[in-house]
């Protein structure tokens, strides 16, 4: 739809036959924003649930658009590139149209949505991203706890897994153009040993490493011909998943130079090893 020849609020459109969902009108500008003013020149979206008629007037007496209580405001916000989505909240099934988006813009816009173009998922869901720029910035907000021993884990197309909890952000390559979001246990099934995170690297990158048992462990990072460069980690730790960051500096502090090196994951009872790169 398009508006009128004067800025015309959404909450007094007249909606005779009540067909508007509430709370689903999107403006445009890059991506879709939620809309409360419809300005003279742009377009719009609404959801109808039937055919019928709406009326933009700048002042009218007849029934306008039903109120919408959003119910996003105590839910956990995952934003990327700004663009918002919700979980963790259950949402009366009569609502839920309220959070459907609009089809997928054109190739060369940014979208982001849950499969099925809603903006909400209660416990799991798929990410589906439409990227126009050369990185992507995720920032995450935990208002609710997952309960139950298990934690908010975001997954990547690539395999790289994130645990949302408390608030925090993650930059990475624009290309992921899909994630997982769902509950996993808090303790993890068996021993692993993540591909670090930037790579390759500079100044500093990310290893994520999961623990089954409470176990006595090292992180150590070598050179190509096997001489140990650090130790990033050699201590007791409990079972769980931990992050751990280099700095690209050997035992004594100073920088070591570009190149490739092998960080390696061990324990009584398992061993892992990787390669990342160093570049300057």
């Amino acid at each position: 739809i398009s508006g009128n020849s004067v800025e015309t609020n959404v909450g007094s459109i007249s909606d005779p036959g009540g067909i508007i969902v509430p709370g689903t009108c999107y403006g445009f500008n890059e991506t879709y924003i939620n809309a409360s003013q419809l300005t003279p020149g742009n377009g719009y979206w609404i959801y109808a649930n039937t055919d019928g008629n709406i009326i933009i007037l700048s002042s009218v007496s007849a029934k306008t658009i039903s109120a919408f209580t959003d119910r996003t405001e105590k839910a956990n916000k995952l934003s990327f590139n700004n663009s918002d989505l919700y979980f963790g909240v259950s949402i009366p099934e009569e609502e839920m149209l309220s959070y459907q988006l609009p089809p997928k813009p054109p190739a060369g816009a940014f979208d982001v949505r849950f499969s099925g173009d809603s903006k909400l998922a209660e416990t799991f869901g798929t990410i589906e991203v439409m990227n126009n720029t050369q990185d992507l910035s995720i920032s995450y907000s935990i208002n609710i706890d997952v309960g139950d021993g298990k934690r908010w884990m975001l997954v990547s197309s690539e395999g790289r897994e994130y645990e949302l909890k408390g608030s925090g952000n993650i930059l990475m390559d624009g290309n992921v153009s899909q994630f997982t979001l769902r509950k996993v246990s808090s303790i993890p099934t068996e021993f692993t040993l993540s591909q670090n995170f930037p790579n390759p690297f500079n100044p500093t990158t990310s290893i994520n490493y999961s623990v089954s048992e409470n176990s006595d462990i090292s992180i150590s990072v070598y050179s190509l011909i096997g001489q140990k460069i650090i130790n990033l980690i050699d201590s007791h730790v409990h079972a769980g998943t931990y992050t751990i960051t280099w700095n690209g500096m050997n035992h004594t502090g100073v920088p070591v130079s570009s190149g490739m090196y092998i960080y390696a994951l061990q324990s009584d009872s398992f061993t892992s090893v990787k390669k990342m790169i160093l570049i300057k």
